[in-house]
């Protein structure tokens, strides 16, 4: 069990990669729940603009996870509030563009 930790912030960061894969190959913006409720200028772009950021926050999981194989626990998890943090304030600018 020493290795749990970086086993689920691999398993999380590959799920929320393969969703903006498929986000980004299907370009669909009924893929996105609430989707309806988004005011969109335009729904393809929205879907993949969409994807980006969800690839963006999956970023610090898989770096919490390589750095948590070297069972450096405390600084993994500093990287994964620091980078969890740092991916939303650039994902609210990504989006700026795309939201009414």
């Amino acid at each position: 069990m020493e290795y749990a930790f970086s086993i689920i912030m691999f398993i999380f960061g590959g799920v929320l990669l393969l969703y903006a894969g498929e986000l980004a190959i299907f370009k669909s913006p009924k893929l996105i729940p609430r989707s309806y409720s988004a005011k969109m200028k335009d729904p393809k772009g929205y879907t993949v603009q969409f994807a980006k950021v969800i690839a963006l926050v999956s970023v610090p999981f898989l770096a919490a996870g390589v750095i948590g194989l070297f069972r450096w626990y405390i600084p993994a998890v500093i990287v994964l509030i620091g980078g969890f943090i740092g991916a939303c304030v650039a994902a609210a600018k990504l989006m700026q563009d795309h939201i009414d």
